[in-house]
């Protein structure tokens, strides 16, 4: 299996909502993919690969991106 990385085009084209890089920072969004591949682990437990895996990967960063977006808005998302 080759090495993932944070692919922002193909994660922007996937999520819409976060197709702003002013709103969302390539910076912002690589830490939420960081922080999903603790979730998603690429490499242990994790019987997805290729595409499927980057999927997964990307939708765990959309969660975490939209998670903390409500909680700076001072929403509770609980």
């Amino acid at each position: 299996m080759g090495t993932l990385t944070f692919n922002v085009t193909l994660f922007r084209e996937q999520f819409p909502a976060f197709a702003n890089p002013v709103e969302y920072p390539d910076a912002q969004l690589q830490m939420y993919w960081d922080m999903a591949v603790c979730y998603v682990d690429p490499v242990e437990f994790c019987y997805l690969t290729g595409d499927c895996l980057q999927l997964a990967i990307n939708q765990m960063t959309a969660h975490l991106a939209a998670l903390y977006g409500l909680i700076a808005e001072g929403q509770n998302p609980g």
